[in-house]
């Protein structure tokens, strides 16, 4: 690994510098395909997005609400294998937290590895000021934090129109489905500034749902991926 970290409880990982792997496909200082950034700056932002992270009465969108802290090793155990992340990341000062599905912090029952009810779980990349205990999606994500997931897929649905966000204003031109690296990935963009990238990923003999949202322009966060090797 060239990832440095250590575990820490719930307080989670802090990650630091280290050179980050070879990009797959262009290099994060390329630019992408003249089609991919054309359709990319076609998209035209709304707020569904933002409208699906704002918590609710019944959701208060805390994290430690849905989601419990856990050492990369019992994530490794319950996927069968070990989980992406964004180690370029680590040039922001972020705190890596590893996290399964759960209660008030509480992981769920855990179950063996390759089962589909392992999933869902998910990297969070926070910022050091923001404690875990008082992180709510929306707010953590307007302060440039980044969220990494793993799902199973939606059985007789298609992933892009499964992990596309959306609400009654939504004219579909926020959404797109681009090809980079080989890969289809789909591409959503915020009026508040985020991006939503999704796509399938081949892991542990099966295949993953893949969503990654960001604070960043939508080239920005592809480049990201891109740098981090995660698409594949």
């Amino acid at each position: 690994m060239l990832l440095s970290f250590h575990e820490a409880g719930r307080q989670g990982v802090v990650v630091t510098s280290t050179p980050p792997p070879e990009a797959v496909g262009p290099s994060s200082g390329s630019p992408l395909p003249p089609q991919v950034q054309a359709s990319l700056a076609a998209l035209v932002p709304d707020d569904a997005l933002t409208e699906s992270y704002r918590g609710q009465s019944r959701s208060p969108g805390h994290l430690d609400h849905d989601w419990a802290v856990v050492p990369r090793s019992a994530v490794w155990h319950r996927l069968g294998f070990d989980p992406p992340t964004l180690p370029s990341l680590a040039a922001d000062a972020v705190r890596e937290h590893f996290a399964v599905h759960g209660h008030n912090g509480k992981p769920s029952e855990s179950r063996r590895s390759g089962d589909p009810c392992a999933l869902p779980v998910a990297v969070f990349y926070l910022p050091v000021d923001l404690p875990w205990e008082k992180a709510q999606s929306g707010d953590a994500l307007s302060r440039g934090a980044t969220f990494l997931w793993l799902h199973e897929p939606y059985a007789g649905h298609p992933w892009t129109a499964a992990v596309r966000c959306r609400n009654e204003r939504d004219d579909r031109r926020s959404f797109t489905v681009v090809e980079v690296a080989g890969v289809h990935l789909g591409v959503q963009v915020d009026t508040y500034g985020l991006a939503q990238l999704s796509w399938t990923l081949r892991r542990g003999g099966r295949d993953v749902r893949a969503i990654v949202t960001t604070k960043r322009d939508p080239s920005a966060a592809v480049q990201l991926l891109l740098h981090d090797g995660v698409l594949t």
